[in-house]
């Protein structure tokens, strides 16, 4: 009998990521129907309910199903669940969430519903570059490729991660619980080191220059960012002391989304070219 990971939703960028994953793997994949209940007898099969509704406009304290009550569940929150920590500070997993922004107390409320629940591991993601919000990542690219120049902060703390990773991580805690592990509570995911935004824009003007792409100049200012803005920081080995998940550069990640990124670019200007390429008339 296959091992059963019943998803929550499947229509947010997270899910979808995380089930393409997923086609490597032999589980059994049970997602919701067209009214939200989820397809399926439960009984007294195998599985754990993934809640990636942190990432929808589904409201996040809906209630799951009763017949789901006594599966593990990892519930998937966000470094939103915080304010931004002055003077570079971070946020460890024994921190209270202090969040007032509407969407925080929504993710708070979620979480503490979702601790209701005996065997529930809350796993809270930083900056997910490549779809929070809406492709920072290749929208930050465009800006450093289009313009002259470009201010960049030396003070705001940043901490990237691809959503490819946040999978990877995912799947290796899913993997652990099937085999046994007994590991609940709140931990966080983040690289092994943050940065800050002028270290991250300078990396990525770098990787254009080496790709012979124009690349703006950087203006490094002392004052908060004026394009990414600011993110939480989260700090934290739960993750790691219990599971044994290693944390990764967020260069590693940077690196693929770069290489997509240039390749799309590429097919655009040789589309474009071909387009403007005159026609010889025999």
């Amino acid at each position: 009998m296959a091992f059963k990971l019943f998803f929550t939703e499947v229509a947010s960028p997270f899910a979808q990521a995380l089930l393409r994953e997923l086609e490597h793997y032999t589980f059994a994949i049970v997602t919701p129907s067209v009214s939200g209940v989820i397809d399926g007898q439960i009984q007294d099969d195998p599985g754990i309910v993934i809640d990636t509704r942190a990432y929808t406009s589904i409201a996040l304290v809906d209630e799951l199903e009763m017949s789901m009550h006594n599966l593990p569940v990892i519930h998937i929150s966000s470094h939103e669940v915080f304010t931004v920590a002055e003077n570079g500070g971070s946020y460890s997993e024994q921190d209270i969430p202090n969040g007032t922004s509407p969407r925080a107390l929504a993710l708070i409320a979620a979480e503490a519903q979702a601790l209701e629940h005996a065997k529930t591991l809350i796993l809270r993601l930083p900056l997910l570059v490549d779809i929070n919000p809406d492709n920072w990542f290749a929208a930050f690219l465009g800006q450093l490729s289009t313009e002259s120049w470009l201010s960049v902060s030396e003070t705001t703390r940043l901490d990237p991660v691809c959503t490819k990773e946040a999978c990877r991580v995912v799947i290796a805690v899913v993997q652990q619980i099937t085999c046994g592990a007994e590991n609940w509570g709140v931990m966080h995911l983040r690289s092994a080191e943050p940065c800050f935004e002028a270290e991250f824009a300078d990396h990525l003007v770098r990787q254009l220059k080496k790709e012979h792409l124009p690349a703006a100049q950087l203006d490094v200012i002392k004052g908060p960012s004026i394009w990414t803005g600011s993110a939480s920081v989260l700090v934290g080995r739960r993750i790691t002391d219990t599971f044994g998940v290693q944390m990764r550069s967020w260069r590693l990640g940077v690196k693929s989304l770069m290489q997509r990124w240039v390749e799309q670019k590429r097919e655009e200007q040789g589309a474009a070219d071909d387009i403007d390429e005159p026609v010889s008339i025999q």
